[in-house]
């Protein structure tokens, strides 16, 4: 597992036997990349996930595509007075990576 940018936002997981990588963004803790070996080799791979490229991954907003951490609401808040953003507050929240653990051996 590694910080892949600059700021630290965005957390790299590699699965050593498969070649399998998902990146995760700290802001909203969104998945926004599973990428897949078809080879066995990291010569041919394969991206499974979604991101618009009109995404923002500078926290300014909620990431478009992924897989979002929605909660504790999903889709608009229930009252006309209600300050809950669409979906939640966790996608629009930077998140601390606190640990890792490395299970190659198991």
């Amino acid at each position: 597992m590694s910080n892949d940018n600059d700021n630290n936002n965005v957390i790299t997981i590699a699965h050593a036997a498969s070649g399998s990588t998902a990146q995760v963004h700290l802001f909203g803790a969104t998945v926004t990349s599973f990428i897949t070996t078809t080879d066995g080799t990291s010569h041919q791979t394969k991206e499974h996930l979604f991101l618009s490229r009109h995404a923002k991954l500078d926290g300014s907003k909620a990431i478009r595509g992924g897989i979002p951490l929605v909660f504790p609401i999903f889709g608009p808040p229930a009252g006309k007075d209600d300050t809950m953003p669409q979906h939640g507050f966790a996608r629009t929240n930077y998140w601390k990576h606190l640990t890792t653990t490395d299970t190659s051996n198991d």
